[in-house]
């Protein structure tokens, strides 16, 4: 079998569980909103919120999911010599994600961090900061080229800036030409319009596989002057569309087949990760040559598992239902 290679960001998670939300009206941060804040801000609220420390990072968690689904998978990020950064790394090496990049040293800048609020329905309200997370260097890349290049899909992040992103993309596409690209639109609806339509044509030029929820592709869509995702998948059959919808199930467009996917039951605990772990085993069906719609519904069955417990990444291994397997 296969790699699969995730190359994003790295963030340690720090979830604090909410008795009420009035908390976040309290400290003035709107209820399911994802922002990033300086590095005062986060220590404030490391040193006066009881939390757990998680392993996280959008694309760290799908290669977490794909691993606890016996599947192989690597991934390339950056995190300090710090607590929170042996805690990621850790977490990997107990999971057999293959992950060896070197740790960022200066002083400077600390591992990502990303603070959880989780409310009492289970929705989430996230504020981070980046700390070295960008610093993926050449090297890095250098070192994983072995991996790279058993690769079958690299799944990139998009949001790393773009001197890092090209260097990642260029590196990656010398070592994996075959490879295929897929990516998450995570926050891109976060973007000030500029950034919107540079980031989204970036996507739409290298990405085949991509994966995001509703408020995501309505950005996305708007950021290529389009509104109707069947419509636009149209012009391009050669990429496949995943769209999340929450309690409404999922969505994958390819072409001009649409397959819409239900979701599997839950006792909704916590949806940090819900998306990640949809992606996560959406690319491990790719990785076990399933369909597109056998890939969703594995998808589908890994969100259920991660938004009935607390963390983005599974406790144990994932045990597909026989009708899945």
């Amino acid at each position: 079998m296969s790699y699969i290679t995730g190359v994003c960001r790295a963030y340690t998670d720090y979830i604090i569980q909410l008795d009420d939300d009035k908390e976040l009206e309290k400290i003035n941060i709107k209820k399911g909103s994802d922002s990033l804040v300086d590095l005062p801000t986060i220590q404030h609220y490391l040193a006066n919120y009881k939390g757990q420390y998680f392993a996280g990072g959008p694309t760290a968690n799908s290669m977490a999911i794909l691993s606890a689904l016996g599947g192989n998978c690597a991934f390339i990020g950056k995190v300090a010599n710090d607590a929170p950064g042996e805690f990621f790394r850790k977490a990997f090496s107990d999971v057999g994600v293959q992950f060896s990049s070197k740790s960022y040293m200066a002083k400077d800048k600390g591992s990502g961090i990303c603070i959880i609020f989780v409310s009492p329905d289970g929705h989430r309200t996230v504020i981070f900061n980046r700390g070295c997370n960008n610093e993926i260097t050449n090297q890095d890349i250098i070192e994983m080229g072995d991996i790279c290049a058993q690769s079958s899909i690299i799944f990139l992040g998009f949001q790393i800036r773009d001197e890092v992103q090209n260097l990642i993309y260029d590196n990656i596409k010398h070592y994996s030409p075959n490879s295929k690209i897929a990516t998450s639109l995570q926050s891109l609806n976060e973007l000030n319009a500029e950034d919107l339509v540079r980031i989204s044509s970036l996507i739409l030029s290298r990405a085949e596989y991509i994966f995001g929820n509703e408020d995501e592709y309505k950005s996305f869509l708007s950021g290529l002057k389009f509104s109707d995702l069947k419509n636009f998948s149209e012009n391009y059959p050669n990429k496949v569309f995943i769209q999340t919808m929450g309690a409404n199930g999922s969505r994958i467009i390819h072409g001009h087949q649409v397959l819409d996917i239900p979701v599997y039951p839950a006792n909704v605990i916590d949806t940090t990760g819900a998306g990640d772990a949809f992606a996560g085993g959406f690319l491990y069906g790719l990785q076990s040559n399933k369909t597109l719609e056998h890939s969703g519904e594995i998808g589908a069955f890994c969100s259920s598992v991660v938004i009935g417990q607390v963390g983005a990444r599974p406790q144990e291994k994932i045990i597909l239902p026989q009708e899945l397997r």
